[in-house]
């Protein structure tokens, strides 16, 4: 991931939003994974990831659903999105998925799918390696490198796929293809052990 990551966002650099990214992003990501990762000892894996599933679910409905019925979205308090973006923090620290709570976050702002996927890329590179460090410094990440180095050569594949996609949507057929695919991953989640 960070491979990948790091790459977009040196490709597409020029459309991250960084005052959208500094001024209220990334605090609250960062501070988010942080007590997210702390909290991991604590909870059922199993559980947490339930109701991890029932979130992204929910959130891809909603999203489905306000796109089907064409209803704004609805602008929201500062605070709300700072809340959010804290909350995305500890899903990422908690699954290394902070993405549907983000996305929520993000809600009502005028980015289009470009400048929003650099920005969010950015997001993910920064948290990512912070929690590859952890995983490094807690001996998490070295038993997963065999893993990891089998995967490798998909990576090369899904950036030039995903390259070639995001050119070819459209913004409303982008954000319903989010919305299954994150609804295909809610489900999931809820139903495989």
């Amino acid at each position: 991931n960070i491979c990948m990551t790091g790459y977009l966002v040196w490709r597409h650099r020029q459309m991250i939003d960084r005052r959208l990214l500094l001024g209220m992003i990334l605090p609250g990501m960062v501070v988010g994974t942080l007590i997210g990762y702390a909290l991991l000892p604590f909870l059922d894996a199993a559980l947490a990831k339930r109701l991890f599933g029932a979130l992204v679910l929910w959130f891809a409905a909603r999203e489905l659903w306000r796109l089907r019925h064409a209803a704004a979205q609805p602008i929201r308090p500062l605070w709300l999105s700072r809340l959010l973006s804290l909350c995305a923090g500890i899903s990422h620290g908690l699954f290394a998925s902070g993405g549907p709570l983000l996305v929520s976050a993000l809600a009502g702002t005028q980015l289009d799918k470009a400048r929003l996927r650099a920005t969010l890329v950015t997001v993910w590179f920064t948290l990512n390696s912070l929690l590859t460090i952890a995983f490094l410094l807690d001996g998490r990440l070295l038993s997963a490198l065999p893993q990891v180095a089998c995967y490798a050569p998909l990576l090369l594949v899904g950036v030039w796929l995903g390259e070639r996609l995001h050119q070819r949507f459209n913004e409303q057929h982008f954000r319903i293809a989010i919305y299954l695919l994150l609804l295909v991953t809610g489900c999931l989640l809820l139903v495989v052990h």
